[in-house]
């Protein structure tokens, strides 16, 4: 087990020569990286994904590892949404629009990196010492969190619903009304639709209220269990130990200045090879969005998403998000095959880590987050 963990965590070509066999054919080019995730039974692909980025960004920098806790860091993003509802009077719209967990379990690709954008304290752990028990002490506890994150999902998927978009227009045309202010609106609602209007969002604010304490009650039950296994007291001192090393700082400027997004076509599928070609050379990873599809374990241990011609776009609806950390190259220095570091767990002899080709990139993938020094 040790050596299986030492194996994930070291950089550079002997990891994937390792994995892949001596094929004098094939040359393996890669980033800094950290260890292989579990994202579990949820579809948070693109939170780990997200923070795979941030720990291997941090790692180019200071040439250290640090963990970064996925849940804590999106309670963080909770809290900060839930303070911002208490204390500003929004409409429902721009509460979806804050995109709490997403309609069901996605997001975008680059929210965590939006999230730590003003956050004054990044949860990070040094992967040391204590630092490990705290990582093993998430894992062995991960069934309560899971249970928790289905509750929170579905108080929230439940917050908005049957409440119309202009729940706040609604409550000003009530404030209007009892306080006697010329309140004007085309067409102008008579009396008795001004009635109903008040007496409707009387009802509905009443549901949201209700809806929002219960949201809240799990989120503060969240937070006091993650709390218990990360200190706050301890988060303060990891981040302080952090900050003062100034390459850390470096890190946290370039992931601050957040991500490009550009989408992937077969029609520009050469381009976009070449770009995370540049980037990977330069040092950082890219996030890869793309339909999943079809996996299978090559005789060097890997699993691979191979072009194939029987497989469609219809077929391939299982949206993911994963990590490119390297490419692989011919004898001709063309890339035959990108690296890609997944959030499944370690699995089969490729640790948690599968190829994809240049057919399937050209025909799956969708979408490319990268750094936006690279703009």
């Amino acid at each position: 087990m040790e050596l299986r963990k030492l194996l994930i965590t070291v950089i550079g070509c002997a990891l994937f020569l390792t994995l892949t066999g001596s094929n004098s054919s094939a040359e393996i080019h890669s980033v800094p990286f950290t260890q292989v995730k579990d994202q579990g039974r949820h579809g948070h692909c693109w939170l780990f994904a997200g923070v795979g980025y941030m720990e291997a960004v941090i790692k180019q920098f200071t040439k250290t590892d640090y963990h970064i806790p996925e849940y804590l860091l999106w309670y963080y993003h909770l809290e900060k949404v839930a303070h911002s509802i208490d204390a500003i009077e929004l409409e429902v719209n721009q509460i979806k629009a804050m995109n709490l967990m997403g309609p069901k379990d996605g997001g975008p690709a680059d929210s965590s990196l939006q999230w730590i954008a003003d956050m004054p304290l990044v949860p990070v752990f040094k992967v040391e010492g204590r630092q490990k028990e705290l990582f093993v002490n998430f894992k062995s506890t991960q069934p309560i969190f899971e249970n928790l994150i289905t509750q929170i999902k579905a108080a929230e998927r439940n917050l908005v619903q049957g409440i119309p978009d202009g729940l706040s227009t609604q409550k000003l045309l009530l404030e209007a009304k009892l306080r006697r202010i010329e309140f004007k609106i085309e067409p102008a609602p008579d009396s008795k639709t001004l009635d109903d209007l008040v007496k409707q969002n009387k009802s509905l604010q009443e549901v949201f209220e209700k809806r929002w304490q219960q949201f809240k009650v799990l989120l503060k039950s969240f937070g006091d269990k993650l709390h218990r296994i990360y200190p706050i007291p301890v988060l303060a001192k990891e981040f302080a130990l952090a900050d003062s090393d100034p390459n850390f700082r470096s890190a946290l400027e370039n992931l601050r200045l957040g991500l490009s997004v550009e989408g992937v076509s077969k029609f520009k599928s050469q381009e976009s090879i070449l770009k995370i070609k540049s980037i990977i050379d330069f040092g950082l990873p890219v996030l890869l969005s793309y339909n999943h599809c079809f996996e299978f374990e090559t005789s060097s241990g890997y699993r691979a998403l191979v072009d194939n011609p029987n497989l469609n776009i219809e077929e391939c609806s299982n949206a993911h998000v994963a990590l490119v950390v390297g490419y692989e190259t011919n004898l001709s220095g063309e890339i035959t095959e990108f690296v890609i570091k997944n959030s499944w767990g370690i699995y089969n002899r490729g640790n948690g880590f599968f190829k994809m080709d240049n057919g399937y990139f050209e025909r799956f993938a969708y979408a490319m987050s990268y750094s936006k020094i690279f703009e």
